[in-house]
């Protein structure tokens, strides 16, 4: 609905023009827009005002065929069209009189970009008597109708989903190529690790991924955590930062016949993704035999809860992140009923000794006006 403001000028010979474009607010997926008209119509045939606003993201062409029109109640298809929706004002003798001020939502934007947008006043049903000229009654604005654009950037978010089809191969007779860091402030426990590893067969590790499918930008980086100790925190596992462009990297000097728990994340400029669900890999012995992903029979989101055997490796297995939102949302539905049947039976318990205080004072108050009322019926109520 508009707001109230000002007094509006009576309308002059040719187009309204809408002005003063602002964007209100913004988020990450939506912007809350205004603008004004300069002047109202005198008299409209419609019973209302109907104004159109494209946006666009300000790397398209302004003038590209590729339009899509949207009803006010939908949002955007995103970037790669110019996007039209239709926005309807009742029109009523207040808002004839005292309103220019209009207001509208747009919604399903992309984070972290910039757009611009524009407004035009649907004016072909204007009736000005003044004027003998018949206007135009297409059903497309004319171009002169429109403002001037407004830009905007919407609020960057950090990718929403981690790294998936995590896949462990270990290749023979390659040696690593330096296309990750490693971490510079190793802590000691780090340092304990490699040099329990120095007397063990060392391997390397190939390690490929599918980038998130929300990354909200360019990813930059992906952040590698990995032990063979379960029982550290992930502050104390080893780190390795993989570049954003490539898509697998090896980890050399990784020692033969062993279990590891690793972990990774996606970071694009505005922060990281959630981490992945732990995976666990057994590297082959040092004759190249063996070894593969395990194939818990769970997610697991801590290292330390898990009790099942390791032994069973698949080497063709690869860590599918569907499962793992399936599996999250279960679980965390499961918490989530076993913490309302837990409140239910408080509340049943409470309400059950509530209801047995309120009878124990009813038959108390019951019993002492009986007894009030014998004692004056037989005449010994002390005087």
């Amino acid at each position: 609905m508009p707001s109230v403001t000002g007094t509006p000028k009576l309308l002059s010979k040719g187009l309204i023009i809408p002005v003063n474009l602002v964007v209100r607010a913004v988020g990450a997926s939506w912007a809350r827009v205004g603008w004004e008209l300069p002047e109202m119509p005198i008299t409209y045939r419609s019973p209302s005002l109907v104004f159109q606003i494209k946006y666009y993201p300000i790397h398209l062409d302004q003038a590209r065929a590729d339009v899509t029109v949207r009803p006010s109640n939908e949002g955007s298809t995103g970037t790669g069209v110019v996007t039209i929706v239709n926005i309807t004002v009742p029109w009523t003798a207040q808002l004839s009189k005292q309103s220019k001020l209009f207001k509208a939502m747009l919604r399903g934007l992309q984070p972290a970009t910039q757009y611009e947008f524009g407004v035009c006043m649907m004016q072909q049903e204007l009736e000005d008597r003044g004027r003998h000229n018949r206007m135009t009654n297409s059903g497309e604005p004319t171009e002169l109708c429109w403002s001037m654009v407004q830009g905007f950037e919407t609020v960057g978010q950090n990718p929403a989903d981690p790294p998936r089809n995590i896949r462990v191969t270990f290749p023979k007779d390659v040696v690593a190529k330096r296309n990750f860091y490693a971490a510079k402030d190793s802590t000691a426990s780090q340092n304990t690790e490699k040099s329990t590893q120095a007397s063990a067969e060392m391997i390397t590790v190939r390690l490929s991924w599918d980038p998130p499918r929300q990354t909200y930008g360019t990813i930059i980086a992906y952040l590698i955590y990995f032990t063979v100790d379960k029982h550290k925190m992930l502050n104390d596992w080893l780190e390795r930062t993989a570049l954003g462009e490539v898509r697998q990297t090896d980890l050399p000097e990784m020692r033969s016949s062993e279990v590891y728990f690793l972990r990774m994340a996606a970071r694009n400029r505005h922060g990281a993704s959630p981490f992945t669900p732990v995976i666990v890999f057994r590297t082959p012995d040092a004759n190249g035999i063996g070894g593969g992903m395990v194939r818990l029979s769970k997610v697991y989101y801590d290292a330390r809860e898990i009790e099942e055997s390791l032994d069973q490796t698949d080497p063709d297995f690869r860590f599918e992140s569907n499962s793992e939102a399936v599996d999250r949302a279960s679980h965390t539905s499961e918490q989530q009923n076993n913490t309302t049947r837990e409140q239910l039976q408080w509340i049943i318990v409470g309400c059950v000794l509530g209801g047995t205080v309120v009878i124990v004072l009813v038959a108390v108050t019951v019993l002492f006006h009986r007894c009030h009322y014998t004692g004056h019926s037989l005449g010994i109520v002390k005087r």
